[in-house]
Order: structure tokens, then C-alpha cells, then sequence
């Protein structure tokens, strides 16, 4: 019989080997910028036109703490958990703006170019994309996709309001609970949001190491 205080001792050996598996990020990652341009980089990942029929002609800023996003950047998960601040140039001051962020290649039960999971969307921000000047409809949630997954590919994009949203609307409501666009253009189109003036994205994906 093995005595009690040896299972004890290897109970906390387990638990203290688990806490010590270390969750840390080596410093900042510093990413090249791509060469393409905006249209192309969002065609090269077949962004546009399998989800977006007409993509961005701005680039988005939309840094996380530790790492830049550079159109279609590989990141690790446990680097896009603290986004930075969003900017894009030619704003105009006398316009309200929705950026959006969605993973549109979230595992569901639709066909692969109607899927969406929204990672964040706010309405009525002014030019400078401040939240605390905005309406945020669906938080922030870190785009962690599930393993065996595959490569997902997230998009940040930002729309040029024709007018104020109601964002007491009841469908607005619905998709902060379910966080799915079916179509990104449907929304675009719903809200009279137009074509995307200003994007980015990056690439994640969550699987087991080789050893």
C-alpha cells in the first residue's frame, strides 16, 4: 500500500509541474510589413471575393500590446488578448464610423463563406475610433479558435455610417448574444454601411505541440 504522505507529495508534484508550464510571451514580436496592398493581400487570403465581395482600400491600424497586425500575420493566441489602439487615415471628423472584427472562419454548421463570429463591433465612433465616444455592441473577445480547427483568419474592418444607428435595435440585441454574421455584406447592407473603407487581419491557429 503506498503510503499516504508519498500520495500526497505526488499529488502537489503534479499540481506545481502544471502551474510551472509557463504561459509567458517572450517580449514583443516584431512582424514585417507586407508588400502588398490592401485589395491584393485581401484577395490573396480569399477574403474578397469569397466572404467580402469588395474589400478595403485603407489600411487599418489594429496593434495588440505584444505584436502588429500586417495583413494576414500569423499570431499566437496568447498574443491577441489586449488589443491597442484602432486608427485609420482620412477620416472624416463629421462622420460616424462601425468597425467590426470577426473570425470568419469560426467552425459552424454553415458553409464556409457565410460563417462569421464577431470578435468586437462598435457603432457611432467618430474618426479617432474612440470607444468611449461610440456605441460597443459586442465586446471584445480574443479570437482563441478551437483546436484542430485549422489556420482561422480574423478581419478587422471600419464602414463610413450614412447616419446615427439605432443601436437599441432588437437585431443588434440578437447578434450581441449569438456574436454571428451570417454575411458581412447582408450587415453592410442592413445598417447602409456601404463598402469598408480601411481593414487589416491576421491568421491564428490553437494546436498540440510535437512534443
Amino acid at each position: 500500500m503506498v503510503p499516504l504522505f508519498v500520495l500526497v507529495l505526488g499529488i502537489v508534484g503534479a499540481q506545481a509541474q502544471w502551474i510551472n508550464d509557463c504561459p509567458c510571451i517572450p517580449g514583443r514580436l516584431e512582424t514585417p510589413k507586407s508588400q502588398c496592398s490592401v485589395p491584393d493581400a485581401f484577395r490573396n487570403f480569399n477574403i474578397t471575393p469569397n466572404y467580402l465581395p469588395v474589400p478595403p482600400q485603407n489600411f487599418l491600424e489594429a496593434p495588440f500590446s505584444s505584436v502588429d497586425v500586417n495583413l494576414g500575420t500569423f499570431i499566437s493566441p496568447l498574443r491577441i488578448i489586449d488589443p491597442d489602439t484602432f486608427s485609420f487615415e482620412n477620416g472624416n471628423a463629421n462622420k460616424l464610423y462601425t468597425l467590426i472584427a470577426i473570425d470568419i472562419d469560426s467552425p459552424t454548421n454553415l458553409p464556409r463563406h457565410y460563417r462569421g463570429f464577431v470578435n468586437l463591433l462598435a457603432m457611432n465612433l467618430p474618426s479617432t475610433l474612440d470607444f468611449c465616444s461610440g456605441h460597443i455592441i459586442v465586446p471584445f473577445t480574443p479570437a482563441f479558435p478551437q483546436i484542430g480547427t485549422g489556420l482561422h483568419r480574423v478581419i478587422g474592418l471600419v464602414y463610413e455610417q450614412e447616419r446615427p444607428i439605432n443601436t437599441e435595435d432588437i437585431n443588434l440585441y440578437r447578434l450581441a448574444r449569438t456574436r454571428i454574421i451570417t454575411r458581412i455584406a447582408d450587415f453592410a447592407e442592413t445598417y447602409r454601411l456601404g463598402n469598408p473603407l480601411a481593414g487589416n487581419f491576421f491568421t491564428t491557429q490553437l494546436s498540440y505541440c510535437n512534443n
